[in-house]
This record gives structure tokens, sequence and C-alpha cells, in this order.
């Protein structure tokens, strides 16, 4: 026998205990795949449940941001109705000017049509009549454009009304009706002209005239003048500036794709309100049809009470205005002054004579409406109307306050030659002294001496008399301590 075979017979229990590891190895073996082949069966039943189709789809969530973010994006271009509405009122108010030109041409065009005579004078003209509307009657009308700020709010409100109610109406300019009515130069260009050219002139004008200068009854002057004379006109007039307006007007209002509206209708709505501030605020020249006298500009004011005054911290002479009682530039801006206020005095004076009084204004558009219109408006803007001093007034505050800065003059030299010994000699001084004296006027040289001797002896008289108030201040400390 071999050797396995004799183990075998001498060890039976340990080949049996072999022989069932080996059974227990094969069944568990036989388990484990099993349960392998039921994972794989259950995983290819649950795959071929799924629908890949719906699984992939995003979420609603995720579209309703995707959708809301393309329009966003999609609208970025349009601006908001209010920025239309002020785009629309600003650009009507600043071309205000223009309409009386266009007017101009209306009137003559409805008197060729109606007169064949005129017609037949016309027929080779018609330049002459535009050059005459555009190179005269439209600078003239820039010119006095702040005479005009009430028509041109009324214009801007009545062309920003009905453009709002138009978009309302329309549903904004992206839907279909909207589209048609605010796309169409006819309605949104001319209608809305018309519209103003009507509503304005009759309703608009007056009431704003009145609530910013007072001027009563310019209501009811404005309404029976413009209807029905001119109403006609009006409406003609605002339907074609509308019509030409329009191109200008529409992509500021509509935008471009992929432009964001700030950066075009912000920019042209920010440059038209500050052409509106520049066109409309009154300049200082005087630059509109008043009598000399009538106006006087802010920045001369100053000068009409003005006197010559020596600045001793400076040494030199200025021109002091006793209104702001500061200096206000050098001596020769007195005369500057002296030669204004002599044409107020004037103008004034001759009011006296006619039993009525005249009166001047720092604002041109007050003072023509003063002048032309109601003189009752000085007692509604009493802040803006220029009085001026009598001459000898001035010449005796000159005269007075000359001597005060003089004797400061004498005092701080004094002090200055106690501290420094290498000053100019007293007769150099003296000329010097003298010259500077006839800045206030021309006098001779005994007089110009003799007002030095009086200003130096007054200097010594002032000076001493604030060292005995010094020394009593000081003897009265000692006395308390």
């Amino acid at each position: 026998m071999t050797t396995s075979a004799l183990f075998i017979l001498r060890s039976p229990h340990l080949w049996a205990r072999k022989i069932q590891l080996l059974n227990h190895f094969q069944k568990a073996l036989f388990n484990n795949q099993s349960r392998s082949n039921i994972r794989r069966s259950n995983i290819k039943n649950r795959i071929g449940s799924i629908n890949l189709t719906k699984t992939l789809q995003p979420s609603k969530r995720y579209l309703a941001s995707v959708s809301k973010s393309k329009s966003t994006w999609s609208n970025i271009h349009e601006p908001p109705l209010p920025i239309r509405v002020a785009l629309v009122s600003a650009s009507t108010a600043l071309c205000t000017p223009v309409f009386p030109a266009i007017g101009f041409v209306n009137v003559v065009l409805r008197a060729a049509i109606r007169d064949p005579n005129i017609r037949y004078q016309l027929s080779g003209s018609m330049g002459t009549i535009l050059s005459i509307a555009f190179y005269t009657i439209l600078p003239y009308s820039y010119q006095y454009a702040p005479l005009l700020v009430p028509c041109a709010i009324g214009n801007g409100i009545a062309a920003g009304g009905a453009y709002a109610a138009l978009d309302v109406i329309g549903g904004g300019p992206t839907s279909a009706l909207g589209s048609k009515l605010l796309r169409n130069p006819l309605i949104a260009g001319g209608g809305i002209g018309a519209f103003t050219g009507l509503v304005a002139p009759l309703y608009l004008y007056g009431p704003i005239y009145n609530a910013l200068y007072g001027l009563e009854g310019i209501s009811d002057a404005m309404f029976y003048l413009t209807f029905p004379h001119f109403t006609g006109i009006s409406v003609s007039t605002g339907f074609a500036a509308g019509v030409a307006m329009y191109p200008v007007l529409h992509y500021p209002i509509y935008g471009i794709p992929s432009v964001p509206w700030g950066a075009l209708t912000g920019v042209v709505l920010l440059g038209a309100s500050a052409a509106l501030f520049y066109i409309y605020n009154p300049n200082d020249e005087n630059v509109m049809p008043l009598p000399e006298g009538s106006f006087v500009s802010r920045r001369d004011v100053p000068l009409l009470d003005s006197i010559i005054r020596y600045d001793a911290e400076l040494d030199k002479f200025g021109t002091y205005s006793l209104t702001t009682n500061t200096y206000v530039g050098d001596a020769d801006q007195k005369e500057k002054g002296q030669i204004i206020a002599e044409g107020v005095r004037k103008y004034q004076s001759n009011g006296w004579g006619s039993g009525s009084q005249q009166y001047t204004f720092d604002n041109q558009v007050l003072s023509v409406l003063c002048n032309f219109f109601d003189s009752g408006i000085a007692d509604r803007f009493e802040k803006n109307l220029v009085k001026v001093k009598v001459a000898r007034e001035l010449q005796d505050c000159e005269e007075f306050m000359y001597r005060t800065d003089w004797v400061v003059k004498c005092m701080m030299e004094r002090n200055r030659a106690a501290k420094n010994r290498n000053i100019e000699s007293a007769t150099e001084k003296e000329a010097a002294d003298v010259k500077r004296l006839n800045t206030y006027g021309a006098m001779g040289e005994r007089e110009c001496k003799r007002r030095l001797r009086n200003i130096e002896s007054t200097s010594t008289a002032v000076e001493l008399i604030m060292i005995l108030r010094l020394a009593e201040k000081s003897t009265s400390k000692q006395t308390n301590g």
C-alpha cells in the first residue's frame, strides 16, 4: 500500500473532517454565485424600468429661472416707462424754441395756399422763407429762450402725458397693439405733436406763467388770443414737429438689442437735461431788448455801491463793496461800477418824472416782464430788485473809511519801524503816500500833505488812547489780583 492509503486506514476521523470542510466550501461558493446572479438580474430590471428621457429632463424650477433670465436679458435694451416719458418730455421742451420757426413757415404756406397771387410770388422763394425761419427766427428764439420757460414746461407736460397714455393703452411697445401705435410716425410723432399744439397753448401756458411769475390775467389773455385764431397753426406746427422728432427719438425710446438702455437712453436723457439747463438758464449778459439801466447782472451788482479802500495788510488799494462788505477786485473796478450805477440812477429817475416808478432787476426775464407786461411783478420779486445809493453818500463813506484805513496804516508802519531800522526815509515815504492818495481822486500836492499830517496826528492820538486803555486794564488786573 501506498503511504496515503496507510494514512487513511490509520486516521479515518481526520479524513472525514477534510471531506466535511470541502463540502462546506463548495456549498458556500455555490451560494455566493447564486446571490451575484440575483443581484445582476435586479440591477437589469431596475435599469429597464427607468425612463431615461424623463429622468434627464431639467427641473421646473431650473426651467423657470432660465426663462426669467432670458426674458431679463432680452428686455435689457428697453427703458422703463417713466424713463421713456421723461425722454419725450425733455426732448419736447428742448425743441420748444424751434416751434416759432416752424410756425412762421406754416403761416407763410397757409397764406400762399389761400391767395394765388402770393402763391405765385413765393413759388421760387421757398429757400428765402426757410432762410428767414432757421437763420433769423431760430437764433433769436434760443437767445430769448428763458422767456419761453413756461411754454417749454407746458409742451413737455402735454407731450409726456400723451405718450404715456398711448403706451398704457397699447400695452407697451412690444405688444401687437402697442407696436402699431407707438411705431407709427403719424401717431406717435404727429399725433402727440398735434395734441401738444392743441392743449398746451390753451390750458397750460397761462397757468404756468401765473404760477412762476404771478402775472395776473395772462391765462384768460392767452386763451382768447390762441383760440380760435392760432389754434390751427399751433396744431399743424405741433404735428410737423412731432413727425420730424420721431426718427430722432426712435432708438433712444425703444433701444437697440444687446445694448443696455442706460448706455443709450440714459446718456441721451442726461444730455437733454443738461441742454435744458444751459438753454433756459438766464444769462448774466444783457442779450434781451431791454432799456439801459433796467438790468444789472448778478456779478456786477456788488460794484454799484463800491468805494476805494486801502488794505493795510496787503499794502494795496482795492474796490470795496458796501453791499457785500468785501473787496471785489482791484481799484479800477470802482470806475466800472460807477458807470453802471449812473445808468441805473438815470433809468430810475426817468420813471419819477412820468409818474410811474422804474425798477431794475438782476434777472433779465423779470426785467422784460416788468417793462412790457406787468410792473406789479416788482412787489412779488423784491429780492431781485437792484437799488443804488446816492453818489454823495458813497463819497462820504469813502472819505470816512479812507481816514480809518490810513490811521491803521500809519500805526502799523510805526510798529514795523520800531522793529526794523532799515526803512525808507521820511521824504521817500511822503512822496509814496502822496501818490497813493491820488488813487481816491485827483488832488493837489498841498492837499495831500495836509491830509497826511491830519492822518498822522490822528493815528498818534488813537495809539495813545489804546496805550492808556491797555494800561488801565493791566492796573485793574493787578489791583484785583
